[in-house]
């Protein structure tokens, strides 16, 4: 049994805190109990955690229920599959912390996460704070190479150009950042879901920091996670779908003028995984979505495009 540390309790639902911790859970019987161990164990301990499951077909319900009874920092959502982004947006939409954070339920974090993040956030007032990670392979461990920029403008243009990580899940956001700016996941999207959401996030925020040090660890092998179980086929239809919201979402806020090229270049990338799916084959079309992103086909394409319109003859 672990021991955790001493917290007030959190059964009143109206009760404010620090963090809100969002876990999506899906077959993660494996991973569940490292995972809340972690969140758990943490040196700071005004928080909440939001499990959410989401139709799960192994033991992770009864996991979940089984902590539920041990902490009350936990409230546990038993829900049937809607996917990773309803999950996520369920748990943006019932937590009630000053800050929020997402975390992987096959993932973990190190003791003191929390402490180190929300004293940067603080200290700085920073909208967004962000940490280092590192990517758990089952024989190694490999620190992603982080893009360190306190400017938010540099920051959002190297998310969306592909220059650093555009997960959500090595971040913690002011609360009401996203509820004041109406900012929610794409529906019906199971990749790019987080990105999206968290570019979303950089429109409209004020300042990011970066908080020094590797406190987050990224699983690389569950082949069971809400996203390894999308079919490779159906990823070009789901980014393509990501960003068709993110394209509306910038409408909505006045700022189509000010992000159209960097918003084109991510259309474009997005349009690019389509030559690769050997199912699809009607060029045509392929240059009517956003055709408004053309202008950034690179030579590679070109190729990628010649071998497909070949594979007719």
């Amino acid at each position: 049994m672990f021991s955790f540390p001493v917290c007030r309790s959190l059964k009143n639902n109206n009760m404010e805190v620090t963090i809100s911790v969002i876990i999506p859970v899906y077959n993660s019987e494996l991973f569940l109990d490292r995972c809340l161990s972690s969140v758990l164990s943490q040196t700071f301990v005004d928080f909440e955690v939001l499990l959410i499951n989401d139709g799960s077909t192994d033991s992770s319900v009864t996991i979940c229920e089984r902590y539920e009874k041990e902490d009350s920092r936990i409230r546990f959502f038993n829900r049937s599959n809607h996917g990773v982004s309803a999950t996520r947006q369920f748990g943006i939409d019932h937590c009630r912390g000053k800050y929020c954070i997402q975390i992987d339920s096959d993932d973990w974090i190190d003791k003191d996460c929390f402490e180190k993040l929300i004293s940067k956030a603080k200290s700085t007032q920073a909208d967004i704070v962000y940490m280092g990670l590192v990517k758990e392979f089952e024989d190694r461990s490999e620190p992603v190479r982080m893009y360190r920029a306190n400017d938010i403008e540099d920051y959002l243009s190297a998310v969306m150009c592909g220059k650093c990580w555009g997960a959500i899940v090595n971040k913690l956001v002011l609360t009401d950042l996203f509820r004041i700016n109406e900012i929610v996941f794409p529906e019906n999207v199971c990749m790019w879901e987080d990105s999206i959401f968290l570019i979303k996030c950089l429109m409209c925020a004020k300042s990011i920091m970066f908080c020094e040090g590797i406190y987050y660890h990224y699983t690389q092998y569950n082949s069971k996670s809400l996203c390894s179980t999308i079919f490779s086929y159906d990823v070009p239809a789901h980014m393509i779908a990501a960003v068709s919201d993110l394209d509306r979402f910038v409408e909505s806020i006045g700022k189509s003028n000010k992000y159209r090229n960097k918003l084109a270049v991510l259309k474009q990338f997005a349009k690019q995984k389509l030559l690769l799916d050997p199912h699809f084959r009607n060029i045509i079309e392929w240059f009517l979505i956003f055709h408004e992103s053309n202008k950034y086909f690179v030579p590679f394409v070109f190729c990628a495009l010649q071998r497909k319109i070949f594979s007719y003859y």
